[in-house]
């Protein structure tokens, strides 16, 4: 039996910037990246992707050539996939990840995975890292309460918020990294036309293949020339907490 699966959300409808998922990134779609740096860290058995079942066709032959699995569900439910798959490949414990991040931190991840183990924690994070680089492992049992409880819509879309708007009520553990992970201003993850253009180049010199690109490489490369990460930074990320207010306001 697994230990521990890494479910990766995913799907080809984006608002800013649509098929973003499969767009060109170094000779390679951009989720086969993620998917390949979620293989690559110590401690994950499987990683699952939980798409849209009316998408799931698009996607068959990338998760077939990557050795993924795929669980499909309803395409405004994230929530409702995360918990599919975890019914469709029981493990004790669950990584969140999402399929535009393509410089998710392994060795960070790993060392959230190695804490979760301990059973002490509710949720593992890490803090002070660049947008886009980290994921949550939490105990598989945290997924059923979240969708037993989780009605509204945002919870259902963002998948953790319910234990975040409780989270006095929950073990939370953030780990620090390393000073040369610490870039909490850079953006790395992909929903724009820009950030994609940025991604690109970051690959551009960095990716050899065969090897993920080290994320304190990449953060290097921007400390040394911060117009490339100028690309991006205007770029405002979408906050689930004023979402959830303006609906509940309508």
């Amino acid at each position: 039996m697994d230990k521990v699966i890494a479910v990766l959300q995913a799907r080809m409808h984006s608002e800013r910037l649509p098929g973003k998922i499969l767009a060109d990134l170094a000779g390679k779609p951009l989720l086969e990246h993620v998917i390949e740096r979620l293989q690559a860290t110590p401690g994950v058995d499987r990683v699952v992707l939980a798409v849209p079942r009316s998408e799931m066709a698009y996607l068959a032959t990338l998760a077939g050539r990557t050795g993924a699995e795929m669980v499909g569900g309803a395409f405004n439910d994230v929530l409702g996939r995360y918990y599919q798959a975890a019914r469709r490949y029981p493990a004790p414990f669950m990584i969140r990840a999402t399929g535009d991040n393509p410089l998710i931190d392994t060795t960070m991840l790993g060392r959230c995975v190695e804490e979760c183990l301990s059973g002490c924690w509710d949720m593992v994070g890490v803090r002070e890292m660049p947008l886009g680089t980290g994921a949550e492992v939490f105990p598989a049992g945290l997924l059923d309460y979240l969708h037993h409880f989780g009605r509204r819509r945002h919870h259902r879309e963002h998948v953790t918020t319910l234990l975040y708007e409780h989270e006095d009520e929950f073990r939370v553990r953030r780990l620090d990294p390393p000073r040369k992970l610490r870039a909490p201003g850079f953006r790395l993850t992909v929903d724009t036309e820009e950030d994609l253009e940025l991604m690109r180049l970051i690959y551009d010199r960095l990716y050899v293949p065969g090897q993920i690109v080290d994320l304190a490489d990449a953060i290097r490369l921007l400390r040394e020339q911060p117009e490339l990460a100028g690309i991006n930074s205007h770029i405002c990320q979408r906050d689930w907490r004023k979402e959830s207010m303006a609906a509940s306001v309508a």
